[in-house]
C-alpha cells in the first residue's frame, strides 16, 4: 500500500524531531534528561534545564502540528472542489448545557449543502457528571438532532474519531474535559480543530482562557470580541495566528423577543447558582449558594403569583460535595424540596437562551450570565460577594449595570421593587454596553465562522499577486516608516485607553521571575536614603516592591488612570515614601544627577523610534548620580534585527539584543547583569542592570 504525501510528511516530521530532542539531551519516551550542551548559556538561571528541554519540546511539536495542518487544509481544499463533496464537521459536546455555543453554527451548517455537520457526546471527565446517557440521548433527541453517545457506561476508553469519517471537529472547553484521544492538542495534527470558548469571557484568567496548549494546537480560535481577539493573539505561539474575530455563537440563538405575557400574566424568574462557593476556586470565588440556598426556599414561598425556575451550573453538585456542604443525598432531598414547591421547576440541562427569552428576570452569581442575559433587555440581579475574584475590565463594566445583592434581603427588595413592579433599571445603558462589547458582527457569529471555513477551505484559492522584486530600497525604507507610525499610534492609543493592568496576572511565570532578578541584582545595591526615579510605572507594582527598601520613589506615566491605581496600591502597601505623575517619557525632565537608580519597566518596547529611545536613556542618564544604576526590562527578538509587533489594537517594537545594547551603551551605560526572565518561539522579556558611565 502506497503512503500519501501527507503521511510520508509527517513520518519525516516526527523523525526531525525525534533528532531534534536527541540533540536537546531528551530521550522522548524514555523522559531521560542528559545535562544540556557545553557553552550552553541562552536561558536564565531561574528557569531548569529540564524547563529548558521540555518547552523546546513543546515548541518543536506546535511547529509540526501547524505544519501539518497547514498542509491537510490546502490537501483537503482539493479534495472538496475535486469530489464536490460537503466539509465533513463533528462538534465534540462534553455535556449538553454546553450545546448552546455550537447551536446555532450547527444549524446554520445543517441547512447548507456545503456542511455535513454530526454531533458526538460523550460524559465529562474533570467533575463528575450531573447527566446520564438516557438523558443526554433524550436531550438530542428532542430537538431532533442526532447524535452519537459514548462514555457513559462506565468504560476507560472511548471510541476512536476517524479521521477518513471527519474533516473539522469543533471544541468549547479546555481540555481536561474531554477524554484523552479527543483533547484538542490529541487531535490537532490529524484535523482541523475549531474552538469556540462556551461562554462569555468575562474572569480575569487570560492564561487560562487564551493561552493553553490547546489554543496554541488549535487551527482555528473563533473570538467572540475584540477584546478577546487581541488577548488570543498576544498569547499566541504559532507562526501565524489562529485567531479570527466571529462574536458568540450563543448571541445568535436570540430572536426579537414580544412581551413576556399578557397583563396580568404570570411572570418568570430564573435563580441560576454559580458553583465556585466557599473557596473551591478562588480565581473566581463567585458562588453563593451555600449562604442563601435555605432562604430561597422560604423567598420561592413568599411570593406565589412568580414563577422560579432553578437552573443551576453543572458543576455545582461537585462543589457541594468536594467542600461537603451538601453530599448527593443532601442535595437530592433539596432538589425535592425545590420540586415540591407548586411555583418552581427545576431545569438542570441546556438551552439557556431559550429559557433566557421567557423570563421576566434572572436571579444570578454566575459570570458569562451576566453578558449573556443582555440580549432579553431584562433586568438581573447579580448577587456579588464581598471577596471575590475582580472579573476583567469588561466584566466589571458589565457587572456594575446590573442590580446589585448579596443577601436574601436584597433578593426579597429586587422581586418586590423590580420584578412585582415591572421595572427595569439603566435598560438603555445595558442595551448599549451589549452593542458596544458583545456584537462585533452584525452578520452573526455563525454565518461568520461559516464564511471562514468556506472561504478557506470550499473555494478555489485565488490567485496571488506577484510580488515587485524591483521595489528600490527608498520605497522600502517609506513602507517602514509607515509601518513605524503605525505601530506607535497602536501603542499611544493601547496604553492610554487602559484602566487596569495586572501584570501579575496576565504573565505570572514572567512576573515571579523579574520579582526575583529585582531582588538578587537591584535591591541589595539601594540603601535606606537612595533616590529611586520610575518612567512608565503603570499601576505601581514594581515601583512599590523597590519603594520598601528606597528612601524615596518618582513615578511618571502618560496614563491618568495608572497614576491612580500606583497611589492606591502604595496607599495599601502602607508606603508613604512614593509619589506617582503624570509624565510623558518624550518630555520629561528630571533634576540632574539626583537619582541613585531609574527604572523602565517595558517602556521602550512601546518606544518605537530608536532615536526616541535613545533620547529618553539620556535623559535617564542626566538624571542619575555617577555611577547611579538603571534597572531595564524589555520584550526583545531573539532573532536578528528589530522586529514590528502590530496587532488590531496594539502596537509594539521588539529590537533585537544587539541593537538594544547599543542603544545602552550610546545613552552612557555599561549592562553589568542580564537574563531572560522569558522566551517565546522568537521573543523573550529581557532584564537588566546597566550602570552610568563615569563620561556620561
Amino acid at each position: 500500500m502506497t503512503s500519501s504525501p501527507e503521511t510520508n510528511w509527517l513520518q519525516a516530521a516526527k523523525r526531525r524531531l525525534a533528532e531534534t530532542a536527541g540533540r536537546l539531551g531528551v530521550q522522548v519516551g524514555a523522559r531521560q534528561l542528559q545535562p544540556p550542551p557545553e557553552g550552553w548559556s541562552t536561558r536564565n538561571e531561574a528557569l531548569s534545564y529540564h524547563t529548558y528541554a521540555r518547552e523546546q519540546i513543546a515548541a518543536l511539536r506546535l511547529a509540526s502540528t501547524e505544519a501539518a495542518q497547514d498542509l491537510r487544509a490546502r490537501v483537503l481544499r482539493a479534495e472538496l472542489l475535486a469530489d464536490n463533496r460537503p466539509l465533513r464537521i463533528l462538534f465534540l459536546v462534553p455535556h449538553v448545557a454546553l450545546f448552546d455555543a455550537y447551536a446555532s453554527v450547527y444549524a446554520a451548517m445543517e441547512a447548507d449543502d456545503g456542511f455535513e455537520p454530526e454531533i458526538l457526546a460523550f460524559r465529562r471527565q474533570d467533575v463528575p457528571h450531573d447527566v446520564t446517557e438516557a438523558e443526554t440521548r433524550a436531550f438530542f433527541a428532542e430537538r431532533g438532532l442526532r447524535a452519537h453517545v459514548v462514555g457513559f457506561d462506565g468504560a476507560d476508553e472511548v471510541p476512536q474519531i476517524d479521521p477518513d469519517a471527519y474533516d473539522v471537529l469543533f471544541y468549547t472547553l479546555g481540555s481536561l474535559a474531554y477524554p484523552e484521544p479527543y483533547r484538542i492538542e490529541a487531535t490537532s495534527p490529524h484535523f482541523l480543530t475549531c474552538y469556540l470558548a462556551y461562554g462569555v469571557l468575562l474572569a480575569n484568567q487570560p492564561e487560562l482562557q487564551f493561552g493553553q496548549e490547546g489554543h496554541h494546537s488549535a487551527w482555528r480560535l473563533y473570538a467572540g470580541t475584540r477584546r478577546d481577539l487581541f488577548f488570543y493573539r498576544q498569547h499566541q505561539r504559532r507562526m501565524r495566528t489562529n485567531a479570527r474575530l466571529t462574536g458568540y455563537p450563543k448571541f445568535d440563538l436570540y430572536r426579537p423577543q414580544a412581551a413576556q405575557a399578557a397583563e396580568g400574566a404570570r411572570p418568570t424568574v430564573i435563580w441560576a447558582p454559580h458553583w465556585t462557593i466557599g473557596l473551591i476556586y478562588p480565581g473566581l470565588n463567585m458562588g453563593l449558594f451555600d449562604k442563601i440556598c435555605m432562604e430561597m426556599l422560604a423567598i420561592i414561598d413568599e411570593f406565589p403569583d412568580i414563577d422560579f425556575v432553578y437552573r443551576p451550573h453543572p458543576n455545582l453538585p461537585h462543589a457541594l460535595a468536594t467542600t461537603t456542604f451538601m453530599n448527593a443525598d443532601s442535595y437530592a432531598i433539596y432538589l425535592d424540596m425545590l420540586r415540591s414547591r407548586p411555583n418552581c421547576q427545576l431545569e438542570l440541562g441546556g438551552d439557556n437562551i431559550a429559557r433566557f427569552g421567557r423570563s421576566a428576570a434572572m436571579i444570578t452569581d454566575s459570570v458569562s450570565f451576566l453578558a449573556e442575559y443582555l440580549p432579553t433587555g431584562r433586568p438581573l440581579l447579580f448577587l456579588d460577594r464581598p471577596d471575590r475574584a475582580r472579573l476583567n475590565d469588561q466584566g466589571e463594566r458589565v457587572a456594575a449595570l446590573h442590580v446589585q445583592g448579596r443577601d436574601a434581603a436584597d433578593i426579597r427588595r429586587f422581586i418586590a421593587d423590580v420584578v412585582v413592579k415591572g421595572e427595569n433599571p439603566r435598560a438603555e445603558e445595558r442595551a448599549a454596553a451589549l452593542a458596544d462589547l458583545f456584537l462585533p458582527n452584525p452578520e452573526g457569529a455563525a454565518r461568520s465562522i461559516l464564511a471562514d471555513l468556506r472561504s478557506t477551505l470550499l473555494q478555489p484559492a485565488t490567485a496571488r499577486p506577484r510580488r515587485d522584486l524591483s521595489v528600490t530600497r527608498a520605497e522600502l525604507e517609506e513602507r517602514r516608516d509607515e509601518r513605524t507610525v503605525r505601530a506607535q499610534e497602536l501603542s499611544d492609543a493601547y496604553w492610554s485607553s487602559q484602566s487596569a493592568y495586572n501584570y501579575a496576572q496576565n504573565f505570572p511565570e514572567r512576573h515571579r521571575n523579574q520579582i526575583r532578578f529585582i531582588d538578587r541584582h537591584l535591591l541589595p545595591r539601594l540603601g535606606s536614603q537612595s533616590l529611586v526615579l520610575d518612567i512608565g510605572c503603570a499601576d505601581g507594582w514594581s515601583s512599590c516592591a523597590v519603594a520598601k527598601v528606597c528612601g524615596e520613589l518618582h513615578g511618571f506615566d502618560q496614563n491618568p488612570a495608572f497614576i491612580a491605581l500606583a497611589r492606591r496600591n502604595a496607599a495599601d502597601a502602607g508606603l508613604t515614601n512614593c509619589r506617582f505623575e503624570v509624565g510623558d517619557a518624550l518630555t520629561l525632565q528630571p533634576e540632574q544627577d539626583a537619582y541613585d537608580a531609574a527604572m523602565l519597566g517595558g517602556l521602550l518596547t512601546c518606544i518605537v523610534d530608536d532615536e526616541d529611545a535613545l533620547q529618553i536613556l539620556r535623559v535617564v542618564a542626566r538624571s542619575l548620580k555617577p555611577g547611579g544604576l538603571l534597572l531595564l526590562k524589555d520584550t526583545l527578538h531573539r532573532g536578528v534585527g528589530s522586529r514590528l509587533n502590530i496587532q488590531a489594537q496594539y502596537g509594539a517594537i521588539y529590537r533585537d539584543l544587539a541593537t538594544y545594547t547599543a542603544l545602552a551603551a550610546e545613552a552612557g551605560f555599561t549592562v553589568e547583569v542580564s537574563d531572560w526572565i522569558d522566551t517565546q518561539d522568537d521573543h523573550g522579556s529581557y532584564m537588566a542592570v546597566a550602570s552610568k558611565n563615569p563620561s556620561a
